[in-house]
């Protein structure tokens, strides 16, 4: 993410949405951000790191308890799996159910922008989540059950609603979002 200004156009239209929880799918780079919409925007914010991210974003994420690297949380009820940069090294079988995995990269066979890594593959087939929603893609695409909101650099966001436990995701392109709201 790396910029105070797109935060801050996050932070406003989660609330317009009435969003509870932000997940940061990786390459955050600024820990500043992090505390900031936690602080300021009033939604939980979770994360998994990115190829960009150092210590220091993961230090951020795990002191407002935000970091789901390689460990599931529910939200709403929702069991979501963060899976990032740094990979994980337990077994996965460990977990028994996961309704969204979250991923700073496209797996090579779950993708939906362009193959990246085949270790999120053997995630996704280990957990069989109803949505895989990853990062590292730079326009939104959605294919089969996997998500990208793209990059918000390149102006767009994801949102996922849940409606009876199932998670339904869209995107949102900042720039006609401030055109038709202002």
């Amino acid at each position: 993410m790396g910029s105070k200004h797109l935060s801050r156009l996050l932070c406003f239209i989660a609330k317009y949405h009435g969003v509870s929880s932000i997940i940061l799918l990786g390459d955050t780079v600024s820990p500043e951000i992090i505390q900031w919409l936690s602080s300021k925007c009033k939604v939980n914010i979770y994360g998994v790191l990115g190829r960009l991210d150092n210590a220091s974003i993961a230090n951020t994420l795990r002191n407002i308890n935000g970091l789901i690297e390689c460990k599931a949380t529910s939200i709403k009820n929702v069991v979501i799996y963060g899976y990032g940069f740094s990979g994980c090294s337990h077994k996965l079988s460990s977990i028994s159910k996961v309704d969204v995995l979250v991923t700073s990269i496209p797996g090579l066979k779950y993708t939906c922008c362009g193959p990246r890594s085949d270790i999120v593959d053997d995630v996704v087939e280990a957990f069989k989540p109803r949505l895989v929603i990853t990062g590292d893609c730079m326009k939104p695409c959605f294919k089969d059950n996997v998500f990208s909101p793209g990059s918000i650099r390149k102006g767009f966001i994801g949102l996922v609603e849940v409606k009876d436990l199932f998670p339904t995701p869209r995107w949102v392109n900042i720039y006609d979002f401030i055109i038709n709201v202002g």
